[in-house]
């Protein structure tokens, strides 16, 4: 057999190898990256506005003095306001009349995104109304309703203590905007009992 060319072909080979290990390597640290960075994150929607709301209402995020939005990818063809939750508290009753503009309401936790959205098309005699839980409370709620006097509520049951409560509205014409702000600042963020 040739020495140099069975040399050569062995070290093509174990180069092959290593290259084939490393690109492995580098795309099992790519994707655990992509997964952990979001759960480790401080400067995400639900930390920044997790204090917003603090009196059962709604807090209307606005630009600041120099037009510049708080929410990184504000659509400005929306108007928002934030409640933010802590269920150590108890549950959350979250309530909101349905208006002229379609409005949309998301329960958000730090580094989670989105668990739970409803849009106005889900409002029972204009009102949107769910209650958030954590898994406790749901069972200790679940545990006390009586098979005929069930109470006929929505209940969510969140990941996570903390959170915060996102409403949106779409304003379709700039004559819009006050009454867009109007309905999602009535949105109503407040202890369930």
């Amino acid at each position: 057999m040739d020495a140099p060319g069975f040399r050569m072909r062995s070290r093509l080979a174990r180069l092959t190898y290593a290259l084939a290990l490393l690109v492995t390597l580098a795309g099992i640290a790519h994707i655990l990256s992509v997964l952990l960075v979001p759960r480790y994150a401080v400067f995400d929607a639900a930390s920044r506005f997790l204090a917003a709301g603090a009196d059962a209402r709604a807090e209307l995020i606005t630009p600041d003095e120099n037009g510049v939005s708080p929410i990184l990818d504000a659509d400005a063809l929306t108007e928002v306001a934030v409640c933010g939750y802590d269920l150590a508290d108890g549950p959350l009753r979250v309530s909101a009349r349905a208006g002229a503009m379609p409005l949309a309401i998301s329960l958000h936790i730090r580094g989670g995104g989105v668990f739970y959205a409803v849009t106005d098309r889900a409002a029972q005699r204009g009102v949107i109304e769910f209650v958030v839980l954590n898994r406790q409370q749901f069972e200790e709620r679940a545990a006390r309703d009586d098979d005929g006097d069930s109470q006929r509520e929505l209940r969510v049951v969140s990941p996570a203590l903390q959170g915060i409560v996102v409403a949106r509205a779409l304003v379709r014409q700039p004559s819009d905007r006050p009454g867009a702000q109007a309905l999602v600042s009535a949105m109503a963020c407040g202890g369930a009992g």
